[in-house]
């Protein structure tokens, strides 16, 4: 990176989205487009995380912790929430942060994050600029929790003034973020525009931010080739392929940088109910579908295998080369398939199974199961739905096998407690497992990184052998710029208090 010096402020920063916002509450937002327009750019956190998953300190310093369950937090100089009305430029303190992590606390229908902060016990402002959390117990996820997407921060006057609806709407965001509302046209366009209160420095270097909702990928290859943007959508990218053909054609004028995703796709049993309520068939199904056939469908260089925890967090997930000789991962497939048939015979399904699966359309994961299903007697058929419907059929746990997506974050516990433990937030299959939950909960606790790390590996394993999920792969993008901007960082997650570090060279 040049130094600060040498950067060089101005200038619009032109950005394609694939789908427009849904909302602006971070409360109760999932939306990778609401973060990127507003609620991680105009609203902002305490702590942050970098391309590695490392918690970095933000709007706070990294805490302090002067016994196991105390965290106290100390603001950066000069905070000031912006010049916008009710805030109107005061200053941004410690009851401020108090309240903002609080909210996520509440028990308001729609509120999506309580569960991540389900360990902690109370918070409370010390001064002006410093405050504390005290978790229950000792709660290692705490700090991946402050440095999430979700955790950003809402002004308490605008609360009282247009209340929980009213935060949904853009209009409404007011926040300490490098960026200004500026305009919103639902499924066309969108801007922000530089806050200059921004509590760093000399930063944002940009002027604006403009939007444009492009849904077709190919349009917004096409588009980013001609330079009507200059990057690709922050959060995601191209594929393999078509990052591929644009350094093919456009060489050193594009950089390209990877991303692994902290989403991944997912194929979730409902085990409360036949078939699946028997671990033999959802260790079958784990053992017979063929996850080199799901990437070469997604294409080549596009996706890459994991168990519980993605590659996206390298501290916690099991490698791929450790992986690829696992059970259901291992090439070939003939002991695998061998071994799945003896355990649909030993649960009665010698003579075949048939069932209806739910999926998003044309999802690859589906086909590529429903393909190799057929190899241990297994006849499912694909209900195809819209992306809403089917997370809303999963998520109220009526289904019987459900291919969708789902979201992550930097800390391992949202993979395998927050997935999987007994009665847990993302647990849609009602799984329970008496092994499961002892591990899950020995991991939360754990404030070692090695020893948890230990931890964690040993539910993965574990969790391979129950299977709540069929783990299969997670996606690669590739993040598209040209090569007159400057230092952008490219994370697993959707954080895009990065637009305040970007800026464009026009020399």
């Amino acid at each position: 990176p040049a130094a600060d010096d040498a950067k060089k402020r101005g200038g619009t920063l032109r950005i394609p989205e694939s789908a427009s916002p849904d909302f602006f509450d971070p409360a109760a937002t999932l939306h990778a487009g609401s973060m990127a327009w507003g609620t991680t750019t105009v609203l902002t956190s305490l702590l942050k995380y970098d391309g590695t998953g490392k918690i970095l300190p933000h709007m706070s310093a990294i805490p302090e912790q002067p016994d196991q369950t105390t965290y106290v937090f100390k603001l950066a100089p000069n905070i000031k929430w912006q010049n916008v009305a009710p805030a109107n430029g005061r200053a941004f303190t410690a009851e401020d942060a108090v309240f903002g992590i609080k909210r996520f606390q509440e028990n308001v229908a729609g509120f999506l994050y309580a569960p991540f902060l389900d360990g902690v016990d109370k918070i409370e402002a010390i001064d002006a600029t410093s405050f504390r959390i005290v978790t229950k117990a000792p709660y290692a996820p705490l700090i991946s929790a402050i440095a999430n997407d979700w955790c950003v921060m809402v002004n308490k006057e605008q609360r009282e003034k247009v209340g929980d609806d009213g935060l949904r709407k853009y209009e409404n965001l007011v926040g300490t973020g490098p960026f200004l509302k500026d305009t919103f046209v639902p499924n066309v366009s969108g801007s922000l525009v530089r806050n200059p209160d921004y509590f760093l420095t000399g930063k944002p270097y940009l002027d604006k931010i403009e939007f444009q909702v492009v849904t077709d990928a190919a349009a917004r290859l096409a588009a980013f080739r001609s330079h009507q943007h200059d990057v690709s959508v922050l959060w995601s990218g191209f594929t393999k392929k078509e990052a591929d053909s644009l350094q093919q054609q456009m060489g050193n004028d594009v950089a390209i940088q990877l991303r692994r995703s902290d989403a991944f796709r997912s194929a979730t049993f409902n085990t409360k109910t036949k078939p699946f309520s028997d671990p033999r068939v959802r260790k079958a199904v784990h053992l017979a579908i063929d996850r080199a056939a799901i990437q070469a469908a997604i294409g080549a260089g596009s996706s890459t295998i994991m168990a519980a925890v993605p590659q996206a967090l390298p501290l916690w997930a099991i490698p791929e080369d450790e992986l690829s000789r696992l059970p259901g991962y291992r090439a070939p497939k003939d002991q695998d398939i061998k071994d799945a048939k003896l355990l649909m015979e030993q649960a009665g399904y010698a003579d075949g199974l048939k069932f209806e699966a739910d999926s998003y359309p044309a999802e690859p994961l589906a086909i590529a199961t429903q393909a190799a299903l057929k190899a241990i007697g297994i006849d499912m058929s694909i209900k195809e739905g819209q992306t809403a419907d089917v997370l809303a059929k999963r998520n109220s746990g009526n289904f019987t096998l459900a291919f969708a997506s789902t979201a992550g974050g930097p800390d391992p516990d949202q993979y395998v407690y927050v997935n999987n433990a007994t009665g847990a937030r993302a647990n849609y299959g009602g799984f329970s497992s008496a092994a499961v939950d002892k591990l899950a909960e020995q991991q939360r606790a754990e404030l070692n990184l090695a020893a948890r790390q230990k931890l964690v590996k040993e539910l993965q394993m574990l969790l391979l052998d129950e299977n709540p999920w069929a783990y299969t792969v997670s996606n690669l993008l590739y993040a598209a710029s040209w090569k007159n901007v400057k230092d952008r960082v490219v994370t697993s997650g959707r954080n895009q208090w990065l637009t305040g570090d970007i800026w464009l060279d026009k020399s």
